[in-house]
């Protein structure tokens, strides 16, 4: 992880994540991240088996639309990668 302070939210690692850190999420774990910086952060993400980074590909150019992005476009993008959002994505 680069830039900012994220904050993992991972039931098996309870602490903060100071950069630069490292963070194995099972397949089928809840899990999520959050910026707790006042600056936007930026993250290095490997998937394994590859493909799956490809919804974030996805969600980025939903979000990058403007707005907020569009529910059934969300639904159908999380159900293309079997997905369940467990974070908003927007600050609150």
């Amino acid at each position: 992880m680069f830039a900012s302070q994220f904050i993992p939210l991972l039931p098996l690692q309870g602490s903060g994540a100071i950069r630069p850190a490292r963070r194995f999420v099972p397949p089928g774990a809840a899990h999520a991240f959050g910026n707790s910086g006042s600056a936007p952060g930026r993250m290095l993400l490997i998937t394994a088996p590859p493909g799956h980074e490809k919804y974030f590909d996805e969600l980025r150019d939903l979000i990058a639309k403007g707005g907020k992005p569009d529910p059934d476009a969300l639904a159908k993008l999380r159900a293309k990668y079997d997905t369940v959002q467990l974070a908003t994505l927007t600050p609150s």
